[in-house]
């Protein structure tokens, strides 16, 4: 009896254990996913304040979205795909907080809180720090040329761009050369997501660097 208690207590023990021991790209990422869904539950309730109070005569044409930025690829969040798994799990936290409090939000079904997460939690495409990730490509120039846009296409298709940082490198550091004095593939880009860009659901501006101004007229 005593031993079998014992084991009984060992595997609870167990148990805990495994359900508190998770992996730490796992834990950031769920971290993350909660901290954007309540920056962007903040920027929700802004936005329907501004609408609301038109003394103010604020004039929101879109609605008013956090949009993750992707980073270095040596650090977590550079990769397309894991700002893309960050976003989708955002949207997911969002939503989940809005059904738990729906006299809160004024939401009662779910189809219509993953709809304003949707609009309400985006990315932002920085043109330089995706295509420093040349340096780490194993294939030829034209190859990662083709991988860059895909990535694109994949943001574009899964509706995860809200927003395009254009800036300019040689594929190394993050050089913020003038947008055309650098070999990332810009012009493919923007055309790309031309057909976005002009019903403005796709925000784009130049990111200058040392070139100030020179940046924008280049």
């Amino acid at each position: 009896y005593e031993a079998s208690a014992a084991a009984d207590a060992e595997a609870a023990t167990q148990a805990e254990n495994i359900e508190r021991i998770k992996p730490i790209e796992q834990y950031a990422v769920a971290k993350t996913a909660d901290t954007v869904a309540r920056a962007a539950l903040y920027a929700w309730d802004k936005e329907t304040h501004l609408r609301q109070d038109v003394t103010k005569g604020e004039k929101m044409e879109r609605p008013l979205f956090i949009a993750i930025e992707n980073y270095f690829p040596e650090v977590y969040g550079g990769h397309p795909d894991e700002v893309k798994r960050i976003v989708k799990e955002s949207r997911q936290n969002m939503t989940e907080k809005i059904m738990k409090a729906p006299e809160k939000w004024g939401v009662h079904d779910r189809e219509e809180a993953a709809k304003i997460a949707k609009a309400h939690i985006k990315a932002t495409w920085d043109t330089g720090h995706a295509f420093i990730w040349k340096k780490y490509f194993q294939g030829t120039d034209e190859e990662f040329k083709q991988w860059y846009l895909k990535k694109a296409e994949e943001w574009k298709k899964e509706e995860i761009i809200g927003h395009v940082h254009v800036s300019d490198n040689f594929g190394w550091e993050d050089e913020h050369v003038i947008p055309g004095q650098g070999i990332a593939p810009i012009k493919e880009f923007i055309q790309l997501m031309k057909d976005k860009i002009d019903k403005g659901e796709i925000d784009v501006i130049v990111e200058p660097a040392h070139q100030d101004y020179r940046a924008l007229l280049g």
